[in-house]
C-alpha cells in the first residue's frame, strides 16, 4: 500500500479552466486591455498565473490582482464544487492511512481561495503551489519526499495532462491519470501510456481500496 496520495487541482479535484479564462478575460477587461485568445494563454500555461501574465503583458501583477479578486466572484456565482465523489476519495485515503497532498501549478492564491470555497482544506497534509518559470512539480515531488520522509514508490499521483505524466516519470513516480472532467484529452492521456487511467473517480476510489 502506498504511504501518501499527491493530487493535481485544475481538472483533477474540480472543473476550474472555465473559472480560470473567465477570470483573466475579467481581469483584461478591468484595466481596458484586450485579453489573449485561450489559444495564447494554453501556448503558455505551466508557471502559475501571476508568473503568466507577467510573461505576457507589461501589466502581470496588476492583472493578477484582479484576476484573484475576478476568481473569488466566480466560484461563488457558479457556485463551483468539487467532482463527483472527490470528497469519498479523500475520506478513502485518510481511512487507509495515507497521506494526502496537492502539487498544483496553480498559484498560492487562487489554490487557497478555491480550495477553501470548496471546503477540502481540511484533507490536506502537505500544499505545493506552482512557480514561476514553468512547471516545477519535479521539484515539489522532492520536497514531499523531504518533509514526509518517503521515496517516490511510496506516492501515487493523480493528475489530468499529459505534463503530469512526464512531470511523474522524471521522478519515478506512479501516474494514475483522471480523465473524468469534460476538459480531460483521453486520447493523449492514453498516447502517453500512464500507470492508470480512470474515467470516474469511483473508480479510483476502487482501485486504492484493492491496493491495500
Amino acid at each position: 500500500m502506498k504511504k501518501a496520495l499527491i493530487l493535481d487541482f485544475d481538472g483533477t479535484i474540480a472543473e476550474t479552466f472555465p473559472i480560470v479564462f473567465k477570470a483573466i478575460e475579467t481581469a483584461y477587461t478591468k484595466l481596458g486591455l484586450i485579453a489573449p485568445s485561450r489559444e495564447e494563454l494554453y501556448a503558455n500555461f505551466g508557471p502559475h498565473e501571476q508568473a503568466l501574465l507577467n510573461k505576457i503583458s507589461t501589466q502581470g501583477d496588476a492583472l493578477f490582482a484582479e484576476y484573484i479578486k475576478a476568481t473569488e466572484k466566480f466560484i461563488k456565482a457558479d457556485n463551483l464544487q468539487p467532482f463527483d465523489n472527490i470528497k469519498n476519495l479523500l475520506d478513502t485515503a485518510k481511512e487507509l492511512g495515507m497521506k494526502i497532498c496537492m502539487i498544483t501549478g496553480k498559484s498560492k492564491e487562487s489554490m487557497e481561495v478555491t480550495l477553501k470555497h470548496l471546503g477540502l482544506e481540511k484533507y490536506f497534509d502537505i500544499l505545493k503551489w506552482g512557480g514561476e518559470t514553468g512547471s516545477v512539480k519535479p521539484q515539489r515531488f522532492k520536497e514531499i519526499f523531504t518533509e514526509l520522509n518517503l521515496t517516490a514508490d511510496d506516492v501515487y499521483y493523480v493528475g489530468d495532462s499529459t505534463m503530469d505524466i512526464d512531470d511523474c516519470r522524471e521522478v519515478g513516480v506512479q501516474i494514475l491519470s483522471a480523465g473524468w472532467a469534460d476538459c480531460a484529452d483521453i486520447e493523449a492521456l492514453k498516447t502517453k501510456k500512464p500507470d492508470a487511467l480512470f474515467y470516474s473517480v469511483q473508480e479510483l476510489i476502487d482501485f486504492l481500496k484493492q491496493d491495500k
